[in-house]
């Protein structure tokens, strides 16, 4: 600093008896003056204000003045001012024996003194200062006191640094402040820092330790600290000591990575006070090791479990899964620092069994002691077993010359080859012989006897064997194969304590194959019979055994080596036979295996065929009806085709039973059973009943019959077997012996086609009578309508006289229209007495007509006779003379006066009659006329005439007639005919065709067909006429001759034809070799009356007009040909016509706009004559 504080006190004092001489003070900058000053000696002192004591005097020099004024050439320094401030603990309370220590620039510092400081303390500052210690020097240390206070006296003005430290005693904790160094500037004034100068921020404790539970340090272990804004981690050094600085105080957690090691995270709250950071311990500690199988494969069944047992309390603590990898099975567990035993536990998955069962390990208990460092290397190995096994032949044991073995298999792993060890034979015993087998893992093995069949190991399968389990009755069962299932654990295996080593032949099995056709649903059971005999007393006696097939594939057992069976059948349900091996000696037929062995093959002859005759519903209905039908069997032929087909077929009768136990009617029926060989066809066909007791039951089955061919039905092969799904039978004790009534109940479904099912339906027969008898009438009969009642009256229609008929239909009775069916469900004709009969009418709409018996039917029905010439009336049933008659219908009939005219194109005969319909037949006699047309069969029929003398005219434009019968006669006359009272007469007529017409249409310009239009036909006599066929694509033949005479032209009529509705016309009568002028005929004044008549018929019909212009074309000049001719087209073209049409719509005014009137001809809306709107 070069200046110095204004206001201070400057003096001048006599140096000998300090007596003040002047006074002053300074000024800006610190100058001062002093004035008038006499010369000599003086101190010059300078102090704070007016206070001048030694305490306060902040400087002082001696000076002399002489003459002249005096300037000081050097500034007086003064002496400094005090610094104070205070150190505060984390929570913000005084600390008491905190350092703090003033250092100022080594090279602005005005003392050259310097403090000796401690080498601790040395290094502190110089970690709090880094880099900038080198130029700053330690001249004053201050302590705080009990409020935290530090002062610094006398300080000259300059730059200072501050740096504080906190040591407390016997403590090694270092603590940090903030702020770690604090610059400070004095000046001419004393400096207070204030409450706050520093603040304890961190402490820094001694290191932690990382060891195991026996106190061994864990080197490299890694501890994350974890606060609740920061997280940092640390490594353990080589003696497992840790390190942490700048612990701010607060809650830390403490996480340990050892491995093989586990630990808790551990929570401290760390503060100044504590000695260090906390030391730890593994919580828990690993242990791990492997289970070596001898098996390495990777697909072992197997759940391998390490059981932990605590030595010092004898509990079991946890199981521990192994994981099994490479073949091994490897386990590790974290266990609290104590000593363990450990022992392996093996199961199967998804089994409740253990080890002792399955798989054994060695040792079978490991000691570990956890209290030091984890344990890593226990080791298990497997136990391997010695097996010692025994066979039992029924022949000597190498009776085949040819050694066995027994093979062992292992189930759970497919990497172990199967071994064989040969049986030794027994030098005592033939019957016996024994294997021995070494280093055997332990599991589970199939076992069986083999032997080499070439080079390839082959199973005995042609031995029964004994169970290798008792039963409780103390002996084996037999079973059809060695092979059984062995365990191998801890302990070795001898026959005498293990069945499954120990192998007992019981028999011989043979293959029993029962062979059926595709067909054939289920396996029938049959009985089979093994027979021998034996000599007991001097008496032979038969000995057998029973076998129960229920497969088509068998295998039974015979226990003798030294007996001779023979073999036979019993079945119920089929009717078989042996198709090979009737008698089996096993020391000669049987082998090693089934395939060399003896086998028994069946075949089927005959299978149970079953009628099942059943009621239909209408049969159900009319069951009190019927009853003479249950009372007796119901017949069925059954005829064999099989045979020579030239030969009659086989036939035989099968009887069906009804069922009578059962209540309901619905499911009453008859059964009946047949035996069908399999290879024949048949025909089963029911027989006819005739009911005796009532004539109007009709019964019907259906289908008709039935054909039964199993061979093309199904394909007629054997069911493949093989051996090797056959299963052993065992015998039985009691067989029960079935009779022929079995094949209802245990025969059933047994193939198919097996059940024949007929159904039994009823008709019923109807049955009439004429009096007095009438042959040939023909009857109709007709169901009633529902609505009908039964009591509805029968009116007859008399025919009315002289009124011909088209047919022979309403020449019957009827009833009113609406009672009836139109159409006849049925038709018949009575004979000769006068008997009708209806036969096998199903029954329909009973309920309906509320029927409850047969003999109520008839009300559903109505009949209708006919004859030409009859009249017919039907007695009311209720008649008394007709209630006994056993008819349902009885019909008086009464014999009418009849003219029948036939009329037949030319040329007639006996062969060869061809109807002409349409020919108008005209009769007149006694003051009676009548005309009809012909029907479809040429027939017209004029009945009920009164007796006299009749005369019948044809009349037909194209045809000329010629009565055939009674007499010829030409048909321009009249044909007299005599009619006498209840007698027939006939007329006969040949028509030959003599005339031909041409057709056509007449339409307008526009396509549209014109009605009511005239066209006539004119004969041209000349022969200069152009002839206009080839129009028509009609050939013309000028070698034709017309059969009309000029001098006739006046007498010869015009032909003529008006248009229909659909514009069509037809001319008749015209002659062949004629030429016609055919033209449209415009003016209809000239027409005759008959046809002016008919033209404006038709007109006023159609609305249309004759007011014909002209035609196109003019005419046509047509020759007709001896064939009709069509195709004619004419258009015309009618006179200009305007009319003037008004009309008066009335409808709202709000339609108006929308309203349109169109005009168009009646029947074609296509042809628009206006459209407009309204006006």
């Amino acid at each position: 600093m070069k200046t110095g504080p204004p206001g201070l006190s400057v003096r001048l004092t006599d140096p000998t008896s300090h007596k003040p001489m002047l006074h002053n003070f300074t000024q800006d900058q610190g100058h001062f003056m002093i004035s008038p000053v006499t010369p000599g000696n003086y101190l010059l002192t300078v102090s704070n204000q007016d206070r001048s004591d030694k305490d306060h005097t902040r400087a002082s020099i001696n000076i002399k003045v002489q003459s002249d004024s005096i300037n000081l050439p050097e500034p007086i320094i003064l002496l400094g001012h005090f610094l104070r401030g205070r150190v505060t603990d984390f929570n913000q309370n005084p600390l008491a024996d905190a350092k703090v220590f003033l250092l100022c620039d080594k090279d602005k510092t005005l003392s050259k003194s310097s403090t000796t400081l401690d080498k601790s303390v040395y290094s502190h500052i110089v970690e709090a200062l880094g880099e900038m210690h080198y130029k700053f020097l330690t001249i004053q240390e201050s302590s705080t006191d009990s409020d935290g206070y530090f002062t610094f006296d006398r300080l000259p003005g300059g730059s200072y640094l501050l740096v504080p430290l906190y040591t407390p005693k016997k403590s090694g904790v270092v603590f940090s402040f903030t702020p770690k160094f604090l610059p400070v500037a004095m000046e001419h004034t004393d400096v207070d820092l204030g409450p706050d100068t520093f603040t304890l921020q961190s402490f820094k404790l001694n290191p932690g330790r990382i060891t195991w539970p026996n106190g061994v340090p864990i080197s490299s272990a890694k501890i994350t600290i974890t606060t609740n804004t920061s997280q940092q981690s640390v490594l353990t050094d080589g003696n497992g000591f840790y390190q942490l600085n700048h612990v701010i105080a607060g809650d830390y957690k403490f996480q340990v990575e050892v491995e093989n090691a586990f630990f808790e995270a551990y929570s401290i709250n760390l503060n100044h006070l504590l000695e260090s950071l906390p030391s730890l311990v593994p919580d828990k500690v690993s242990v791990c090791g492997n289970l070596i199988p001898a098996d390495t494969s990777s697909d072992l069944k197997l759940k391998v479990y390490i059981v932990v047992r605590s030595v010092d309390n004898n509990s079991e603590i946890k199981r521990v899964e192994t994981n099994l990898e490479d073949g091994i099975f490897k386990f590790c567990a974290f266990l609290n620092p104590e000593r363990y035993s450990l022992h392996p536990d093996v199961s199967l998955f998804g089994v409740n069994q253990h080890s002792d069962k399955i798989l054994r390990f060695t040792p079978s208990e490991i000691m570990v002691d956890l209290t030091g460092s984890p344990v890593v290397n226990v080791t298990f190995s497997q136990f391997r077993a010695k097996l010692f096994g025994r066979i039992n032949c029924l022949l000597p044991c190498s009776y085949y010359k040819t050694p066995v073995y027994a093979q062992l298999t292992s189930l759970h792993s497919n990497t172990i080859q199967p071994k064989i060890y040969e049986f030794i034979p027994s030098k005592t015993n033939l019957h016996v012989a024994f294997f021995k087998a070494e280093e055997m893992l332990p599991g589970d093995y199939a076992i069986q006897v083999v032997f080499y069949m070439g080079s390839s190991l082959t199973t005995i399968n042609s031995w029964c064997w004994g169970h290798h389990e008792k039963t409780d009755s103390g002996e084996f069962q037999p079973i059809e194969s060695s092979k059984r299932i062995l365990h191998i654990r801890s302990d070795d295996l001898h026959y005498d304590d293990e069945s499954a080593l120990d192998f007992r032949q019981t028999g011989f099995l043979i293959p029993v194959q029962f062979e059926l056709p595709n067909y054939v649903t289920r396996v029938p059971t049959v009985l089979l019979f093994a027979s021998n005999y034996v000599k007991e007393n001097n008496t032979t006696v038969k000995s057998s055994i029973v076998w129960n097939l229920t497969k088509t594939c068998n295998r039974i057992c015979l226990p003798s080596p030294e007996k001779v069976y023979k073999i036979s059948l019993s079945s119920t349900c089929t009717r078989v036979r042996l198709l090979q091996a009737t008698e089996i000696n096993p020391s000669k037929d049987c082998h090693l295996t089934l395939n060399s062995s003896a086998r028994i093959r069946i075949g089927v002859e005959e299978l149970p065929v079953v009628i099942h005759l059943k009621l239909d519903e209408v049969a159900a209905k009319f069951f009190d009806d019927l009853k003479e039908v249950f009372d007796s069997p119901y017949s069925f032929q059954i005829e064999d085709f099989t045979s020579n087909t030239s030969v009659t077929p086989r036939s035989k009768l099968v009887e069906t039973f009804w069922s009578k136990s059962s209540q309901n009617i619905e499911s009453v029926s008859a059964t009946g059973v047949f035996w069908l060989n399999i290879r024949n066809t048949i025909r089963v066909t029911p027989k006819s009943l005739n009911l005796k007791q009532n004539h109007m039951v009709h019964l019907i089955t259906y289908p008709s019959s039935q054909d039964i061919n199993l061979q093309s039905d199904s394909e007629q092969q054997q069911k493949q077997i093989d051996d090797i799904s056959c299963s052993l039978t065992i015998p039985i004790v009691n067989p029960s012996k079935s009779t022929v009534n079995d094949v209802y109940s245990l025969c059933l479904s047994l193939f198919v086609g097996q059940n024949v099912e007929f159904s039994l339906t009823i008709s019923v027969n109807l049955r009439g009578r004429i009096d007095p008898p009438t042959e040939r009438v023909n009857i109709e009969l007709f169901k009633k309508l529902p609505q009908m009642s039964e009591k509805s009256p029968t009116s007859v229609e008399h025919d009315h006289l002289l009124l011909p008929v088209n047919s022979e239909s309403e020449l019957v009775t009827k009833t009113e229209k609406e009672t009836k069916s139109s159409e006849p469900i049925a038709v018949t004709q009575s004979d000769s007495q006068g008997l009708f009969s209806f036969n096998a009418l199903p029954l329909t709409d009973y309920e309906v007509f509320n029927i409850k018996s047969i003999f109520e039917v008839s009300k559903m029905y109505q009949i209708l006779l006919s004859k030409a010439g009859y009249k017919f009336d039907i007695i009311n049933k209720t008649d008394v003379k007709h209630q006994l008659t056993g008819f349902d219908w009885y019909v008086k009939s009464t014999r009418l006066s009849l003219v029948e005219v036939f009329v037949y194109n030319y040329p007639v005969s006996e062969d060869s009659r061809q109807p002409l319909p349409a020919v108008l037949i005209s009769i007149i006699g006694e003051g009676h006329r009548a005309n009809h047309l012909t029907n479809d069969e040429g027939v017209v029929r004029f009945v009920g005439l009164s007796p006299g003398q009749y005369y019948v005219r044809p009349m037909m434009k194209e045809y000329s007639f010629t009565v055939k019968s009674p007499d010829q006669s030409e048909s321009g006359q009249a044909i007299p005919v005599q009619v006498e009272e209840g007698k027939s007469a006939v007329i006969i007529l040949s028509a030959l065709r003599i005339a031909f017409s041409a057709s056509g249409v007449v339409t307008s310009l526009a396509g549209i067909p014109e009605s009511g239009v005239l066209v006539e036909a004119s004969w041209l006599p000349g022969t200069q006429n152009t002839i206009h066929n080839d129009l028509l694509h009609l050939k013309s033949n000028s070698n034709m001759t017309c059969q009309l005479r000029y001098d006739q032209i006046n007498i010869i009529p015009r032909e003529q034809s008006v248009t229909d509705s659909n514009g069509n016309f037809r001319i008749r009568g015209l002659m062949p070799g004629c030429v016609y002028r055919i033209s449209v005929h415009i003016n209809p004044n000239i027409l005759s009356n008959p046809i002016l008549d008919q033209v404006t018929r038709e007109s006023s019909k159609l609305s249309s007009r004759n007011d014909v212009e002209h035609a196109v074309p003019d005419h046509v000049n047509l020759q007709m040909l001896t064939t009709d001719t069509n195709g004619l087209h004419f258009y015309i073209i009618r006179h200009l016509c305007t009319s003037l049409i008004t009309v008066n719509v009335q409808t709202p005014d709000i339609y108006l706009p929308t309203l349109r009137l169109i005009v168009f001809p009646v029947g074609h809306p296509e042809n628009i004559v206006a459209n407009m709107t309204s006006v």
